[in-house]
């Protein structure tokens, strides 16, 4: 059987390295990437889209959740005529963000 010759040392190795090509252990440096989660208010807001990073105030779509139909079926048993108001009032529904300028969407603001 044929004998195996060991592998190359650290500096017989990096003689054949050409100069720069490998960084030394001590020379390497992690990247970190720091992620911030965007929290949204029920109004539109100043911030910088992830999508064109361009710098915009959003453009907020308020959509009617749960709760909206549960006081407007509430207020439809106690004093039917205002019925309609949850729907009528922003603060009651969901507010949706988009870009104004791509469009994307944001997030989105739940009472």
């Amino acid at each position: 059987m044929a004998e195996r010759t060991p592998p190359p040392t650290y500096d017989e190795a990096m003689k054949f390295a050409k100069p720069g090509s490998a960084p030394h252990p001590s020379q390497a440096q992690p990247q970190v990437q720091v992620v911030l989660e965007q929290t949204f208010s029920p109004f539109p807001q100043r911030m910088i889209c992830p999508s064109c990073h361009a710098e915009v105030e959003t453009r907020v779509k308020y959509r009617p959740n749960t709760n909206t139909h549960l006081i407007a079926l509430l207020l439809c048993f106690l004093f039917w005529p205002c019925a309609l108001y949850p729907y009528c009032i922003d603060t009651c529904q969901d507010a949706m963000h988009y870009c104004s300028s791509c469009g994307a969407y944001l997030g989105t603001y739940t009472n």
